[in-house]
């Protein structure tokens, strides 16, 4: 092989991949290369402070070695500074979901419990023989009748119902006092989940707004609004009726809260 010969010096810095993704968030990196020993790390240089200047903020260092050079890598995220609000880079996500519900609150039931006897509300469950009559449930319970033949719901205490989530998702320089607003509240279709064709059944169901996630991505935030779809029947609005971020404290009440779930 030639000799080859090397004429100028090694560049310090170099820029690495940056992109744009679908929302108007930018992302990408900038090495800088340092010539010292494999073992001594420069702390100093190892702080986003210690960053090229970029237009968005440096938000993660890591170091490597490349002999005879320590290779600082700086990680930069954000909006350009001079970007206003666009609406066409907000995205929009439906997902379809079979969430497991008991099976009293089957819509049909009773026409069930014509065909394949009664449902039992103490174990929570069909009885593995048909029971009759409207005495107390249960296998011996008073005034009901089991027959001899075996039950195909033996041990059915559930069933799979249809359900939607829906996300919103955007960046923005601040968080707008609409992703905070409302949430715990009932309303009848999200903004843009027109762009999605649903079953007609659909239309009968309301939407619960959820509390919003939100990640700070360097210079901006990133807002994910969420959104569940209701059962056949709606959803209680004595419950969900009122937006819980915008409630006055109960007078005298202490700091502390009982967490509790429950169905829609």
């Amino acid at each position: 092989m030639a000799n080859t010969e090397t004429f100028g010096e090694h560049q310090e810095a170099h820029v690495g991949k940056w992109s744009t993704d679908r929302r108007g968030l930018i992302s990408g990196s900038v090495q800088r290369h340092i010539k010292e020993a494999y073992d001594k790390v420069d702390f100093t240089l190892l702080s986003p402070k210690a960053a090229p200047k970029m237009l968005i903020p440096c938000v993660g260092v890591t170091r490597d070695y490349q002999s005879p050079y320590g290779v600082y890598t700086y990680s930069y995220e954000g909006i350009d500074p001079g970007q206003g609000d666009d609406e066409s880079l907000i995205t929009f996500e439906l997902d379809i979901t079979m969430e497991e519900v008991s099976i009293e609150a089957h819509p049909n039931l009773a026409a069930i419990e014509k065909i394949y006897g009664r449902f039992d509300t103490r174990l929570k469950r069909f009885t593995q023989r048909y029971l009759s009559g409207s005495g107390a449930s249960g296998l011996n319970g008073e005034g009901a009748s089991e027959s001899r033949k075996i039950n195909p719901l033996y041990g059915t205490d559930s069933f799979l119902c249809f359900g939607a989530t829906f996300k919103k998702s955007y960046v923005r320089r601040a968080i707008p006092p609409s992703a905070l607003r409302g949430i715990g509240t009932i309303i009848a279709r999200p903004i843009g989940l027109s762009s999605f064709p649903l079953p007609a059944a659909a239309k009968h169901r309301k939407w619960l707004k959820l509390a919003p996630k939100i990640t700070l991505r360097g210079n901006c935030v990133h807002i994910e609004e969420n959104y569940i779809m209701s059962g056949r029947h709606g959803i209680v609005k004595e419950i969900y009726g009122a937006a819980q971020l915008e409630e006055e404290g109960d007078a005298g009440a202490g700091g502390g809260s009982a967490l509790t779930s429950g169905t829609l």
